[in-house]
């Protein structure tokens, strides 16, 4: 990437992170109190509707997306014309969507006991679920100027503004509990913050970019449309079966094996998630980047940096997995106690699942770039009944676990291999050979890596649980550093992270 797109996705980065770090101590607090305050069936109430709420969020159909990647072009080319046509359609449709959420969630009310198996004993359900409603509809009346800041590789200030958000609903939440053990209260002072955050955010992105206030003349030309149309049918499809993949888990669950079996499954899904979220700061950082470089440079240039983020996606993904095999279940055990424990095939599938979503992420983000979602907008029809279908078979058949694996065979058998097709064929216009070495070479790095830090960890036992953990996620560590400078010391992708390192810490 050019000196500026690098600048950006470094700025970007560093307060992504910062603000993570922060979240992740916030998040493990307020959980910590909460599953003392209240019972488990509320942590799996939270699962539970957040899940419903991610289904109706398919009405927002990609627009975001679509627009986002035409605006990355009329950005880079500096059309204030274009820029304010799409941002008007932006803004309409995304307070249609807004009104779509808020009404059919709330039609939705009478019909929760099908979501939830017999024997709960949370009160005032309807109440709690509508509040979730209202949090999710709203959010998206502020979501079009976010995006813009983000698309202007400032993402830093989207981030700043949620950390702040975040602190003071940690807070307040913890306020709540604590003086008065009401989970209604606790959702509301959510609500009213991050609706106060989102006008700030809107204020601010009004200021910074006046463009946002003026008004829009003539407009969008067909072709603008045809193609904005075009990403927004394949972004359906894709919409639909990312949730139906990896949002149903907590619904299946809840009505197979109820709300506690919920609760159990969502404190290894905060830790998972948290991860996710994590590394997931890195590509919302460069999304912005990668659609300038795609939009102004050569497929030679595409390729190399298209490696370059692959190592990283690996290194990044693959270490993660190794300390969420060997540490998960210790770090349960320690913060919440045995009791919250389930069983261990659940460790098992959970790190497999997320290894594989992990390491999608650098072909994602590139087709989203380059707009490539229209070309393989039906894959999700076939991964959505592979999923439900093994999800409930194999749940029925297995317990929890049959619902992860689930997932693993719906992945492997659809968007493992057609997305980084799609990218090959009409990205990059190369052959998809080099992607498949490498990327097996990857997994039998992470393998290796794997199974030589779970031996060493397995005749290492402190019996203070605090230095075990640490100690275990040295040896991960330890293990991966020796293993990949072996395999990779040599590979341009390696050398040019470690030049880049070396830049940002000041050394040449």
């Amino acid at each position: 990437m050019n000196d500026g797109r690098t600048k950006n996705s470094i700025k970007n980065l560093f307060y992504s992170y910062i603000g993570q770090i922060i979240n992740i101590l916030l998040k493990f607090v307020v959980r910590s109190y909460f599953v003392k305050t209240l019972t488990t069936e509320y942590l799996g109430l939270n699962g539970l509707f957040g899940n419903i709420l991610t289904f109706l969020s398919f009405a927002e159909l990609g627009i975001g997306g679509a627009i986002t990647y035409n605006l990355y072009i009329e950005l880079a080319k500096d059309n204030k014309i274009r820029i304010k046509q799409l941002m008007r359609l932006y803004k309409t449709a995304y307070m249609l969507i807004g009104c779509f959420v808020l009404l059919i969630g709330s039609a939705l009310t009478p019909f929760l006991d099908f979501f939830i198996a017999e024997g709960y004993t949370v009160p005032n359900i309807q109440i709690i679920y509508l509040l979730f409603v209202i949090n999710s509809g709203t959010s998206y009346f502020f979501s079009y100027k976010a995006s813009y800041i983000t698309a202007n590789q400032k993402n830093y200030i989207v981030t700043n503004i949620n950390l702040v958000s975040n602190i003071l609903i940690a807070f307040l939440q913890l306020l709540v509990l604590f003086l008065t053990k009401n989970y209604i209260a606790y959702l509301l002072v959510q609500i009213i913050v991050v609706f106060l955050s989102n006008v700030v955010m809107s204020l601010l992105a009004d200021r910074k970019y006046p463009i946002l206030q003026e008004k829009a003349e003539g407009r969008l030309d067909n072709d603008s449309k045809h193609i904005i149309i075009q990403n927004v049918s394949a972004a359906i499809f894709h919409k639909i079966g990312g949730i139906v993949v990896f949002s149903t888990d907590n619904i299946l669950m809840s009505k197979l094996f109820g709300l506690v079996q919920v609760g159990l499954y969502s404190n290894y899904t905060l830790i998972t998630k948290t991860l996710q979220g994590i590394i997931g700061q890195f590509f919302v950082s460069i999304t912005a980047s990668v659609g300038n470089l795609c939009a102004e440079e050569g497929q030679e240039r595409k390729l190399h940096i298209f490696y370059i983020t692959e190592y990283i996606n690996f290194i990044i993904y693959a270490f993660s997995c190794i300390c969420i095999f060997e540490i998960l279940e210790e770090f349960i055990s320690f913060w919440l106690g045995n009791t919250f424990l389930m069983d261990k095939s659940i460790i098992f599938f959970l790190t497999i699942n997320f290894y594989l979503e992990g390491m999608r992420c650098t072909v994602q983000t590139f087709n989203g770039a380059m707009g490539l979602a229209r070309f393989y907008k039906f894959m999700p029809i076939p991964e959505c009944i592979i999923n439900l279908c093994t999800s409930i078979m194999l749940g029925k058949l297995l317990g929890p676990v049959g619902i992860l694996v689930g997932t693993t065979i719906s992945t492997l058998t659809t968007c493992f291999w057609i997305e980084p097709m799609i990218l090959y064929k009409h990205g990059f216009s190369s052959k998809i050979k080099k992607y498949y070495v490498i990327y097996m070479k990857y997994f039998v790095l992470t393998v290796l890596v794997l199974l030589s830090s779970h031996i060493l960890n397995s005749y290492i036992k402190f019996n203070f649980i605090v230095l075990n953990l640490f100690i275990h996620v040295l040896i991960c560590f330890a293990c991966f550093a020796v293993v990949v400078w072996i395999a990779s010391r040599k590979t341009e992708e390696f050398n040019y992270l470690l030049n880049l390192i070396k830049k940002i810490i000041g050394k040449n």
